[in-house]
């Protein structure tokens, strides 16, 4: 994204925020100044029955859906064309996400194990397959880290479900053995944010 494209916003930054916009000018209410869309998703446990996992949907339903991965039990879909558009990744993490499931962790910490291995696998798989969709997972992997900003207890937490986390990723080639807890951490802090 390049912020010459939105003239009614600028970027600035602070130590306390981060990065964030600010229009230029005053704008009318509920006026659309950027529209975007997700890379990757993590649905929280309480919903993951009840919103279809696949990006280009996420429908919701007061029911829960009926079509889902028996084998993790965290993939649900509104129906069978929005299961089959996500088996192709889905299937390489299968076992990660079940795995993540059991962990001792917060549901914060879970669902963001889950979204640090969706992005590394969508960054996978489009490098690898004739997608011909665009892809944004260099963007990503641009923005700015906040690990320097956690707390040691946070880090010391972070490094343990990192460690087991990246040997799941190495074994299934979605991280590089050269790659450590640290770069998942950095990854982890960037989509905190």
């Amino acid at each position: 994204m390049h912020l010459e494209q939105f003239p009614l916003v600028q970027l600035k930054k602070s130590e306390h925020w981060g990065r964030y916009l600010v229009a230029t000018e005053d704008l009318p209410p509920e006026t659309l100044i950027l529209c975007a869309e997700a890379y990757s998703i993590t649905i929280f446990d309480s919903f993951r029955k009840r919103i279809c996992a696949a990006p280009s949907c996420l429908s919701e339903s007061r029911t829960k859906w009926t079509i889902h991965c028996s084998s993790c039990d965290y993939l649900y879909a509104c129906s069978a064309k929005c299961f089959e558009s996500v088996l192709p990744t889905h299937a390489l993490i299968c076992p990660i996400l079940r795995k993540i499931s059991c962990m001792k962790a917060s549901q914060h910490e879970k669902s963001l194990l889950r979204l640090s291995t969706t992005v590394l696998t969508m960054k996978n798989y489009k490098q690898t397959s004739h997608v011909s969709q665009p892809t944004h997972s260099s963007e990503v992997f641009q923005l700015e880290s906040h690990l320097s900003s956690w707390t040691l207890s946070d880090v010391n937490e972070w490094k343990k479900l990192c460690y087991t986390l990246r040997s799941m990723l190495v074994e299934v080639a979605l991280m590089d053995i050269s790659e450590s807890e640290l770069d998942l951490m950095n990854l982890i802090s960037i989509l905190e944010r």
